[in-house]
């Protein structure tokens, strides 16, 4: 509504969600129908519909998009920067994800009785498309952003400042 022309998306620190949310997102930066997780569905639960074709949003921002990342991107934020990098709709800038294109969950939680220690077992797999991405590292960034001990003590945003750069320079 404002004409922007160029978004930044900060998932610094971001350890995951649900991936619909981050599904939504996507459809707000797609021109074109995506696939979210590949395989076979989970059933008729809340992630089945994410296995099959998902459609761009009607108000798709259509400008230049800059997603922030870093090494605190796990699970749905590995989903969500693994498919903005094999579906083209974003330059990634900062450091390594934590996660990948894929993560498991879905988990049963147990209590052991003798300790009282509570356990989660993952119980599922959840895949993105991955075309090119190595799975086991994180998604990789377009652009390094990795802040230096001179950036922490002076208090400065390298992967911000390196974001800025790149959209004054498109």
């Amino acid at each position: 509504e404002r004409g922007s022309a160029a978004l930044i998306v900060d998932l610094r620190g971001n350890t995951g969600g649900h991936p619909r949310l981050a599904s939504q997102l996507l459809s707000h930066l797609v021109a074109e129908p995506f696939r979210y997780f590949v395989g076979d569905s989970t059933g008729s639960g809340d992630l089945a519909s994410l296995y099959r074709e998902q459609v761009p949003a009607n108000n798709t921002f259509t400008g230049q998009v800059v997603v922030l990342m870093d090494g605190a991107g796990v699970s749905t934020t590995g989903h969500f920067l693994s498919l903005a990098r094999v579906l083209r709709v974003a330059t990634l800038i900062g450091e390594e994800s934590g996660s990948s294109f894929w993560s498991n969950d879905n988990s049963h939680r147990a209590v052991l009785p003798a300790s009282n220690l509570e356990v989660n077992v993952p119980t599922h797999i959840f895949s993105t498309v991955s075309d090119g991405l190595n799975p086991t590292r994180g998604v990789p960034p377009d652009i390094a952003g990795i802040a230096t001990p001179e950036d922490f003590l002076e208090g400065r945003d390298s992967a911000l400042r390196h974001a800025l750069d790149w959209i004054d320079g498109h």
